[in-house]
């Protein structure tokens, strides 16, 4: 797994899933195993999730795959906060515990 912006897949915007999702992933996995040509042999099945993958299908903002956009907003609201029914363990002031 790894980290992309998403200009980089923009050019994709409204292609078949499918289609270049099989393209991308046949070019990235014949980019690894030309680098680690030792792992031929163990690979059984191979599976390509892009952000506009996960936008398809869970509906996101330009693919983010990690739920509510990490802004300053959503880290100091009461509601979004983690919260652990363990006395001490909660990382907001206002938890019940």
């Amino acid at each position: 797994m790894t980290f992309v912006p998403w200009a980089a897949f923009k050019p994709w915007v409204g292609t078949r899933w499918r289609r270049r999702k099989q393209k991308l992933q046949e070019r990235l996995l014949e980019r690894l195993l030309a680098r680690l040509p030792g792992l031929q042999p163990m690979v059984r099945h191979v599976e390509l999730s892009t952000p506009l993958s996960t936008e398809l299908f869970c509906r996101p903002v330009q693919g983010a795959i990690y739920g509510v956009d990490p802004t300053p907003e959503r880290f100091t609201s009461r509601w979004l906060r983690p919260r652990s029914p363990v006395p001490g363990a909660s990382l907001h002031p206002h938890a019940a515990t």
